[in-house]
């Protein structure tokens, strides 16, 4: 009887142990803490703005032509510094970000990072450089 006790302690130890582990808040988050290197320095459309646009709302990426290439269903083609610039005042960050004021952008395709969004930001907020 004594053992039975003992296996039953031994066990509900083993389930209780077993539950708890220690969360590693490092590697949980591995973005806490660290800075987008993109929105050090100057941000520019060429060096900077280009790449996300391209990648996610123009003519490559999860968007493609269809969205926001030069062919564009959506009647808005983010293919030139001119048409992203004047995207900006069409509510492309209300967009990005997902705030429910516009249409969520990428389409389909998941909320940019916070690093993407804040070079895009940065962009803006000093005077929108082309280069």
């Amino acid at each position: 009887m004594k053992l039975v006790k003992y296996i039953v302690v031994l066990v509900t130890l083993l389930a209780v142990f077993n539950g708890c582990y220690y969360d590693n808040v490092e590697e949980l988050h591995p973005d806490i803490g660290k800075t987008c290197d993109d929105t050090v320095g100057a941000v520019t459309y060429t060096a900077n703005v280009k790449p996300i646009i391209t990648t996610y709302c123009g003519s490559t990426g999860n968007a493609g032509a269809a969205c926001h290439g030069t062919v564009s269903s959506s009647n808005l083609p983010l293919v030139t510094y001119a048409d992203v610039s004047l995207s900006v005042d069409l509510n492309l960050m209300d967009a990005v970000n997902q705030n429910g004021n516009a249409s969520d952008m990428p389409k389909g395709g998941g909320k940019l990072t916070d690093c993407q969004i804040g070079v895009l930001q940065k962009w803006i907020d000093t005077g929108k450089l082309e280069n």
